[in-house]
């Protein structure tokens, strides 16, 4: 898991963003993913972009890595419990 994140940290930074703001970018993707049952990576850049994201600052890439990450979480959380 932690390569994951280093190599998703990396490719984000090399983008612009700084460390302080991967997680509030995993946070509107995650309810952008939650909110739409299909989405492609045009809408999901497109959506991105309209919260204030720089525009086509997903690759493919980046968001299969983030897909990664959220699915692990999911595994991890215990169900029937809120995490906050």
């Amino acid at each position: 898991m932690e390569k994951i994140i280093d190599s998703l940290l990396l490719k984000l930074c090399n983008r612009g963003l700084t460390d302080q703001e991967v997680p509030w970018l995993i946070r509107d993707v995650l309810n952008t993913l939650n909110s739409n049952s299909v989405f492609t990576l045009e809408h999901l850049n497109w959506k991105l972009s309209s919260l204030g994201w720089e525009k086509n600052l997903l690759d493919g890439h980046i968001l299969e890595l983030m897909l990664c990450l959220i699915e692990d979480d999911l595994k991890t959380t215990p169900q029937g419990q809120m995490v906050h």
